[in-house]
């Protein structure tokens, strides 16, 4: 991170002085201090994109007045809440003070298990609600992901009504193309059933397909999606059975010691026309748990 930030002080000359021009004799008029960044929009925005992962460097780069702007779009592209710093309640401060910002969110990412012993919600119970009126404002999300621990047990009918109602609306957004759930126990498939826009798409825990709200005639077609992770399950069968992905390119499956087997060679025969790359994972409990992980191309 030091080097990073030792570099972009190069780079934007410090943040209020310009690079210097190779010259034997160059010298620092006061006439060429510029308020403008040193470098073109253009290049800096591809050297930020670069530091998306690298939020102090982001940080520090951001308190340079000339290049603020620019920097703010990579700094807030992506925000996790759970085990990172931010908490609910700062996101809605920040948003609230700087509204410009909801339109640089890309990536929300909601970890509902922290590192500690006690879940999320034990040691935080007040800010799941914050949530609720957060997630309705982030109109121009690209990827979203709600993520527990599995031994943490959080169940998706125990958490908030304010903040299910909120998530529901973000998977409804048209520019949503990204969505990762694991293990929210029972958490509805046919909820998905708003996002047929999706082109990539990450089921990891168990899942309720909700039986008594299925049309059971109806297929649910999407017709983007082409990179898809499942953990095996009853549930995640029986929704893939109701899907049509026709483009589906790539396909992750992820088998626990108590998994069958039986309903593979069903899954690959549904996808055989358009999947290229196959993954499948397996784990076997020993002295410690481990994992046997195949990879198949078709050219």
């Amino acid at each position: 991170m030091q080097r990073n930030i030792f570099c972009l002080l190069i780079i934007l000359g410090s943040g209020s002085m310009p690079i210097l021009q190779a010259s034997e004799s160059a010298e620092v008029q006061p006439e060429t201090m510029s308020s403008k960044p040193s470098l073109p929009v253009e290049i800096l925005d591809h050297i930020f994109y670069f530091l998306r992962d690298d939020i102090p460097a982001l940080r520090v780069s951001a308190d340079v007045d000339q290049i603020a702007d620019i920097v703010e779009k990579h700094l807030y592209h992506r925000i996790e809440l759970g085990d990172s710093e931010m908490t609910p309640a700062q996101l809605s401060e920040l948003l609230a003070v700087s509204p410009r910002i909801i339109t640089y969110i890309k990536s929300f990412m909601i970890n509902l298990s922290s590192k500690g012993s006690l879940s999320w919600l034990q040691m935080r119970p007040f800010e799941i609600e914050d949530l609720g009126p957060i997630l309705p404002r982030l109109l121009h999300l690209t990827t979203l992901s709600l993520h527990a621990d599995a031994e943490k047990r959080i169940m998706w009918s125990h958490l908030h009504l304010d903040f299910q109602s909120s998530f529901l609306a973000c998977i409804r957004l048209p520019t949503l193309v990204d969505v990762s759930i694991s293990w929210v126990k029972d958490f509805p498939l046919p909820l998905l059933e708003e996002s047929p826009q999706l082109e990539r798409l990450s089921l990891i825990g168990p899942f309720s397909t909700n039986s008594a709200s299925l049309k059971q005639d109806v297929v649910m077609t999407y017709a983007h999606l082409q990179y898809l992770t499942i953990e095996i399950s009853f549930a995640l069968v029986e929704w893939l059975d109701r899907t049509n992905c026709t483009q589906l390119r790539s396909l992750a499956i992820w088998l626990l010691p108590d998994s069958s087997t039986d309903c593979i060679p069903g899954i690959l025969t549904k996808f055989s026309k358009s999947l290229t790359y196959l993954e499948l994972h397996s784990s076997y409990q020993g002295p410690s748990t481990h994992f046997l992980s195949l990879s198949f191309f078709r050219y």
